[in-house]
């Protein structure tokens, strides 16, 4: 959490396979998870969330699995280095968690009938031109993001989650990192649910009065 500056990660995988990264808080980055040759690695239930970028994938990273993560707040999801990753975004027909989804659950099931794209095309080209995250808010992003939404003739990029799950999964955070972290530096989401849980213990009390 909160790792600021050049070259500052959540947490960086190099060179390596086979790993399990699960129920990780990733919070507060310049970049979430940085992956470069890394193989068959699976991120289960993680929250990423309000990082710069979520994820800065190199092409040399094949065969990872995403599953049951959850994505929030992020500036950009995915940054991809390359044109592409062979990279799974779901498991069992459960995907990711997206905040910024924008699809429908007709039948109820918690999952999304339109698959999520992960990354527009200006986020797509800003991960081999870097140079233009000057401009990833600025109108100019916006009008490609939102033009290649309706007239796709412009090759992107591939990543698709085609099981995104509707509603964020519940966790706690350990508790050494409540201890590390004050209230000011929590993400709006945790903030969020203590705000709930405070709301409701006063309304019991009055209740009870």
């Amino acid at each position: 959490m909160h790792n600021r500056g050049f070259s500052s990660f959540g947490i960086l995988f190099q060179g390596c396979e086979d790993n399990l990264a699960e129920g990780n808080f990733i919070i507060d980055n310049a970049t979430g998870v940085f992956l470069e040759a890394v193989r068959h690695t699976t991120f289960r239930k993680n929250i990423i969330a309000e990082n710069d970028v979520a994820m800065q994938i190199f092409s040399s990273s094949e065969e990872n699995l995403f599953s049951e993560n959850q994505f929030v707040e992020n500036l950009s999801p995915l940054r991809l280095v390359g044109k592409k990753t062979a990279s799974f975004w779901q498991e069992g027909g459960k995907g990711n968690f997206w905040s910024d989804y924008d699809g429908y659950d007709l039948d109820g099931d918690g999952v999304g009938d339109v698959p999520h794209k992960i990354q527009n095309i200006f986020e797509y080209l800003e991960g081999n031109y870097p140079r233009l995250r000057l401009y990833l808010n600025s109108p100019v992003a916006q009008a490609l993001a939102m033009a290649e939404k309706t007239f796709p003739v412009i090759t992107g990029s591939a990543e698709m989650d085609s099981a995104p799950l509707m509603r964020a999964m519940e966790y706690s955070l350990p508790l050494q990192t409540k201890q590390a972290s004050s209230s000011a530096h929590l993400p709006l989401a945790v903030l969020s649910v203590t705000m709930l849980l405070t709301g409701a213990v006063a309304v019991g009390k009055g209740l009870r009065r």
